[in-house]
């Protein structure tokens, strides 16, 4: 049993390690999944808007939506070398984040991630507040 389930241990770890960062781990993310929940069910409330801070380097945030931020930040924390840092959340703003993201667009982090920003974070700040007008 020990030898098999070292070898499932391992299987995951080699495909994670390949997977990209920002995807979601394999089956449903309900972290991640606007107004639904695990089992596909609508959720009683919206997605929250959240804006994560890059402990290693100053000017970076990822903005993005979840159901429960937290656990969305704690998530997200197992698979980066950084810790990541709750800046603000904005309850049941979640519908804002496409349009957060296209007014920073020009800031976007090059590479895998779709919600990383190389913005301040009271920029990033700024651009939720003109969505939410």
């Amino acid at each position: 049993h020990r030898e098999r389930t070292k070898r499932k241990r391992q299987a995951e770890s080699d495909s994670e390690s390949d997977a990209d960062p920002e995807a979601p781990p394999p089956g449903h993310d309900p972290g991640h999944d606007p107004g639904h929940d695990p089992l596909g069910a609508p959720s009683e409330r919206a997605p929250d808007l959240y804006i994560f801070a890059n402990s290693l380097i100053p000017g970076m945030v990822k903005i993005g939506r979840s159901n429960d931020v937290e656990r969305r930040r704690v998530e997200l924390q197992r698979s980066h070398p950084f810790r990541l840092i709750t800046i603000a959340t904005f309850p049941g703003a979640g519908h804002l984040e496409a349009n957060v993201h296209t007014a920073l667009h020009a800031h976007l982090v090059d590479g895998p991630g779709r919600e990383w920003f190389s913005v301040a974070a009271s920029d990033a700040i700024h651009a939720i507040a003109i969505a939410m007008r």
